[in-house]
């Protein structure tokens, strides 16, 4: 390992390896990210190939090495240090005289401590914990001075950070020690106990209310029973904002780990009508929507809605928890409130007589922001084919076999395969398989493995069937959950099988397709999405759906293929931040899925296999007539809805009656009902010829041709 060198470095190698980068004051946001103007300086993020910044999803538990911080301190990132085992005590006191009380009660109940200012008067004291000391929690104490400003001191713990390198978001400064932790070791700070802090906390109160003249004196987060409700003021338990609100209840699992009890749940419901006060009706939506997400236990399936909203009701202040319980719980779920902290006091007239640092400006790249890009070079998920990050789209016409090879590239992806000879960086997926759902899970996953004779094993890959709405903030949020539930981190890819089940309205509108990629690049920043669609109406150089959806993908790969033949040609059409025009072939090998059906006949799939491109070429196939291919949909469309049975094979199949009248319906405006009867059973006999449909007796079942 090189040496390490540098500020960063220095911490790194003094022992404190809780390290995590922090987005530096003033530097530019990516488009897609969740973080505020205002969250710079405090919130924890990472940079990306663009040089701007997003959150740093599952920072509380992220592994720091010393490259992470070399690159870091290369970003100009400030560098933040997880509380959990360096507990830091906050002295957020404008007034010297207090400061210094506050300060000098610490130095003797739990002993000498390095002091970092970012902001004079205020102090922040760094200890280590004990060694046989359970993570600490967030404790406050406010209070009013003589002067009737407000202070505060706090305990930062478990899930929280604070700044120990970099600039300072208000004064623009960087911030300064009075004896430097980096230069002592992490193995010098003192170690403190839950004893010591209850001592600390209980003297403090004295100590403010006797020596310092403080008045309105009042803890929160000690974990002792409050013995007078009436005593806490309601309109400090509010959330800053209703949509902080929303933010952190859905970032907080609904379990039987967290909330093991009912007391728990009901606690848990009157933190949320605390804090959405101003908007009872809101709130109670926030309520509902974390009830349901309940899964039940051994004796109880999930919570009853109707009984839910009784709870609610039943659910009278004074409340004795609010914005601080859900704020301090959502935090170790990801939520953000370190940005919070940096504003927990009102700004006094200190401020004033501070350089400001602007909020309201765009993002502006110099020449050498601009060659630092450029020489970055693009990070890959499968080389040359899809990229770490970003919207993607595989399409093409009917018989393409879009779907065979977005499956391909996604289990090559969660095994950790190359995928045909090109590089995979190996991550979780997530398929959702929003029509033909059952023949992914029974047949083409199974048949995938076994081909590759890996069928023991267990890669980090989920496979969705119900319908997912991306369009929607819910459905995207709850796809994120359900991620970090199954492989405790983002989705490296998410395919979505197809793009138009995965929206509402029409995909040829720009009104209702901005709605999924906003809601896309938001909530997944650093995941790529794959779309697969078919061409467009009467153009088939392109996908289908509007100018705008067409224009935002970063990436589009074009299918040919020939149905009969059982081959296809994938073909980069455009790469945004990468040269373009790659292309490959592939033949589709018929694999055994370990199913078979009601004559005992194997239930196979079909499995890309490279093939070389001249000899493609060479014998193009034949593509299906316009009424072919009508009749064909006709089929397809009733194998996916009610109309349709399942065989004891796995099998859907459709009555040939029923299937006769559908195709009559979409050859009505084309042809006369004699020419339509002729047509149908000309296709009939055609589709059956060519190995796309399978007729027994009066039944009719698409092929894994006709899958396609």
């Amino acid at each position: 390992m090189a040496p390490l060198v540098g500020a960063y470095g220095a911490w790194f190698a003094a022992g404190f390896g809780n390290l995590i980068a922090v987005v530096p004051p003033g530097a530019p946001l990516s488009e897609r990210t969740k973080l505020r103007l205002e969250d710079r300086g405090k919130v924890p993020g990472k940079r990306g190939h663009d040089s701007r910044w997003f959150g740093f999803s599952g920072w509380q538990k992220h592994e720091t090495t010393a490259g992470d911080v070399a690159s870091w301190e290369g970003w100009k990132a400030n560098l933040g240090l997880r509380a959990a085992h360096f507990p830091g005590l906050d002295l957020d006191v404008t007034c010297p005289e207090l400061r210094d009380l506050c300060k000098g009660l610490a130095l003797r109940v739990l002993g000498p401590a390095p002091a970092r200012t970012g902001r004079a008067p205020k102090l922040l004291l760094v200890y280590r914990l004990a060694e046989d000391q359970t993570p600490m929690v967030r404790r406050r104490v406010w209070f009013k001075g003589p002067d009737g400003r407000e202070h505060l001191v706090e305990m930062l713990g478990q899930g929280q950070q604070y700044v120990v390198e970099g600039i300072h978001p208000i004064t623009t400064r960087p911030y300064t020690w009075d004896t430097h932790p980096a230069e002592r070791g992490a193995d010098a700070l003192t170690p403190i106990t839950h004893a010591q802090l209850d001592a600390f906390f209980s003297e403090l109160h004295d100590l403010l209310d006797s020596a310092g003249g403080c008045t309105e004196i009042r803890e929160e987060g000690s974990g002792d029973e409050v013995k007078d409700r009436e005593a806490i003021v309601q309109d400090e338990l509010k959330a800053p904002s209703l949509d902080a609100l929303t933010d952190a209840v859905a970032r907080i699992p609904n379990d039987n780990t967290q909330f093991p009890s009912r007391t728990d749940y009901l606690r848990m419901g009157c933190a949320i009508k605390a804090a959405g006060a101003d908007d009872p009706d809101r709130a109670m939506e926030v309520w509902e929507e974390w009830a349901a997400r309940w899964e039940g236990n051994e004796t109880i399936a999930g919570n009853d809605p109707i009984e839910v909203v009784s709870d609610w009701e039943r659910m009278k202040p004074p409340f004795e928890v609010g914005w601080g319980y859900i704020r301090d719980v959502a935090q170790e779920h990801g939520y953000p409130a370190a940005a919070e902290d940096f504003d927990a006091l009102p700004d006094d007239d200190l401020t004033d007589l501070l350089p400001k640092a602007p909020t309201d400006v765009f993002p502006a790249l110099s020449l050498a922001d601009c060659l630092a890009v450029q020489q970055k070079p693009v990070k890959w998920r499968i080389e040359g084919w899809l990229p770490e990050s970003g919207l993607v789209v595989i399409f093409g016409p009917s018989n393409a076999f879009k779907s065979f090879i977005a499956i391909d590239m996604a289990l090559c992806i969660a095994n950790g395969m190359p995928w045909h000879g090109h590089r995979v960086a190996q991550g979780p997926v997530l398929y959702l398989a929003l029509e033909g759902g059952d023949g992914v899970v029974r047949q083409r996953v199974p048949g995938w493995h076994r081909h590759h004779s890996r069928l023991d094993a267990n890669p980090p890959l989920r496979v969705i069937t119900v319908p997912v709405t991306l369009s929607k903030s819910a459905d995207a949020e709850k796809l994120r959950r359900t991620a970090d539930a199954c492989f405790g981190e983002p989705p490296a890819l998410i395919c979505v099988d197809v793009l138009k089940r995965s929206m509402t309205g029409s995909d040829s509108s720009d009104e209702d397709v901005a709605p999924l990629l906003d809601t896309v690049r938001r909530v997944f920043p650093s995941t790529c999405i794959l779309f697969i669609t078919h061409t467009g109406w009467g153009d088939a150089n392109r996908s289908r759906g509007s100018t705008d959806l067409w224009g935002s993908f970063d990436t589009r790969l074009k299918a040919n293929g020939e149905a009969a033949a059982r081959r296809v040609t994938l073909e980069v059409e455009r790469h945004k931040d990468a040269e373009s025009g790659g292309k490959m072939a592939f033949t589709l090998d018929i694999a055994e899925t370990g199913l078979a059906d009601d004559e005992g006949q194997p239930v196979t799939t079909l499995v890309p296999v490279s093939a070389a491109l001249s000899e493609f070429n060479e014998a193009p196939g034949k593509s299906l007539t316009g009424t072919q291919q009508a009749v064909l949909d006709a089929l397809r469309n009733l194998i996916d809805s009610d109309d349709a049975m399942t065989t004891t094979g796995g099998t859907r199949a459709v009555k040939i009656q029923t299937w006769r009248k559908e195709a009559y319906a979409r050859l009505k405006g084309s042809m006369a009902d004699d020419s339509r009867r002729k047509a149908f059973s000309r296709a009939q006999i055609d589709l059956e010829g060519a190995g796309v449909i399978a007729t027994r007796g009066d039944l009719v079942s698409l092929t894994l041709l006709g899958e396609v």
